[in-house]
């Protein structure tokens, strides 16, 4: 989630993450606000067996993206995300031209992960170490939606911010190879797939207690 509002394989081409890898530390601007693929425009994904290999195998990336993902495991979810799923790549190259760094850390239960739009930090949770890639990978891009781009002021723009996060995060998990869902979380990651799909996320998002009291200062009834 952005502010107060909470929310590689082997043999990867050093072409795809040169991005990544050259960007300077530029000076603050306002990014760019991509929006998401619905599932129509994606078409459906045929998933992998298995899971992506994990550490870094034949690719290698410079020297200044270390530095904003000095952890390999946040560094190889983001390989994952930015190889496997070509339409997100424009909104990572978005956020690391902005500055962004990531970082592990302590949040609130109900809180995966977490940006500070004041010191364009990515937190992710904690409690995902020892997840799989693929499922950090899929929560990162939540987080970097938020950081590709400065969010318009004003309610009905929170509520369409978070809605587009979501749609990213579905979106690369329907993109990245892995098997069967084993933990809470792919199984949470799998519906969100689903939801995102059938065009449900705008519901899922208005009814989400933490969101209502994030986005509306108050949790509404739900009926």
């Amino acid at each position: 989630m952005r502010g107060a509002i909470a929310c590689v394989a082997a043999g990867i081409c050093l072409g795809l993450l040169v991005p990544w890898a050259f960007h300077a530390a530029a000076a603050p601007n306002p990014g760019v606000d991509i929006k998401p693929p619905s599932a129509e425009q994606v078409g459906t994904f045929a998933r992998s067996s298995t899971e992506s290999p994990g550490p870094a195998a034949g690719y290698a990336v410079g020297s200044t993206w270390p530095a904003k993902a000095s952890d390999p495991t946040l560094r190889d979810s983001l390989a994952l995300a930015y190889v496997h799923a070509p339409l997100w790549r424009e909104v990572a190259d978005a956020a690391v031209s902005r500055g962004t760094t990531l970082r592990w850390g302590e949040l609130p239960a109900e809180m995966n992960g977490q940006f500070s739009p004041q010191d364009k930090v990515i937190t992710i949770s904690s409690a995902l170490v020892g997840e799989p890639e693929s499922v950090v990978a899929a929560t990162l891009t939540h987080e970097v939606y938020h950081a590709s781009h400065d969010r318009d002021p004003g309610t009905g723009a929170a509520l369409q911010e978070e809605i587009n996060a979501f749609a990213w995060e579905a979106y690369v998990w329907s993109e990245l190879p892995k098997g069967r869902a084993m933990t809470a979380r792919e199984i949470y990651l799998d519906n969100l797939e689903r939801m995102w799909r059938s065009r449900e996320l705008n519901n899922f998002v208005v009814t989400m207690p933490g969101y209502q009291a994030s986005l509306l200062g108050r949790v509404l009834v739900s009926p």
